[in-house]
């Protein structure tokens, strides 16, 4: 039999529960496949074994001596560990030390959603008809866009604007009169992954792309729980939308645009709970623009 000694929830920003207990007799679990990352630490004889579990982690049977006193860490969605390797989860070896400084650094971090979209007064992200003629955009504006290049690896579409963007930013990088601040946009775009949620595309020339048609908030959430940048949600309110309702976005960079049109496709349409922010900064813009940057405040 297993008994457990303490089970509690954690108030870490990255873990979510610790047990602790001691192996009895025959005690041979199987341990579960689990989206979130897992540290099992295991005392035998005076030895400590540390085995890292992961998303990949398949379902595995595991036998343990009777008298073998363990811990297990469950970090929460979304957090990793970026120094071990994903392919090759189970048994890793590691040094306990190591993993200690690991954790009191706060190296396992989770990617970021970062959501940027330009509203009007009004909050709406586009005319009846899907008009976008009233939205400012001058060198202002691109300067504070494109600073997310170097902390992103990845955008974040719906299909109407993925296909926007696909018709568009490869032809910037053959056209002779591309200035420099775009062809700069372009190559981020190009090498970038493109993340698309669609229920209809199912084919795109544009190299990177990756299509989810179902599932996307669990796609979503294994895609923050990966080693990489953090994941830039451009446009896409439909996506915006979904995401709000599951909280997946962890920065809002909302352009408030000094225009009222009354009517239109607005920004949070069937939002049905409330979500508290808190302010990061605002910055005012050439043109009449103020940015607001909020983070979600889950306390």
């Amino acid at each position: 039999m297993n008994t457990i000694v303490t089970g509690r929830p954690s108030d870490s920003p990255y873990i979510e529960m610790v047990w602790r207990g001691r192996t009895g007799s025959n005690y041979a679990p199987v341990c579960p496949a689990d989206v979130r990352w897992n540290l099992l630490l295991m005392k035998y004889n005076g030895h400590i074994k540390v085995t890292v579990e992961g998303p990949l982690t398949k379902a595995t049977p595991k036998t343990h001596d009777e008298g073998v006193e363990w811990l297990v860490i469950k970090f929460k969605l979304g957090a990793f560990i970026p120094d071990f390797p994903v392919d090759n989860l189970r048994n890793g070896d590691a040094i306990l030390p190591t993993v200690v400084r690991l954790i009191a650094k706060g190296v396992m971090t989770m990617r970021k959603i970062i959501f940027l979209i330009h509203v009007t007064l009004d909050g709406f992200v586009a005319g009846t008809k899907g008009e976008m003629d009233w939205i400012v955009y001058n060198d202002d504006l691109e300067s504070d866009a494109h600073s997310l290049h170097d902390s992103t690896d990845a955008a974040i579409y719906g299909r109407v604007t993925y296909q926007m963007m696909e018709s568009y930013w490869p032809t910037v990088l053959t056209d002779p009169s591309s200035t420099e601040s775009a062809r700069e946009h372009a190559r981020w775009a190009d090498d970038a992954t493109k993340i698309v949620i669609t229920k209809t595309l199912d084919h795109t020339n544009w190299k990177n792309t990756l299509l989810i048609h179902d599932h996307v908030i669990e796609e979503m959430q294994k895609i923050k729980q990966l080693p990489g940048k953090n994941l830039w949600l451009l446009g896409s309110p439909s996506v915006a939308q979904l995401f709000m309702k599951h909280d997946l976005i962890d920065e809002y960079r909302i352009n408030v645009n000094p225009v009222i049109l009354g009517s239109g496709i607005p920004l949070f349409a069937n939002q049905e709970q409330q979500v508290n922010l808190k302010l990061i900064r605002t910055t005012t813009f050439k043109g009449g623009v103020v940015g607001l940057r909020y983070e979600p405040d889950r306390q």
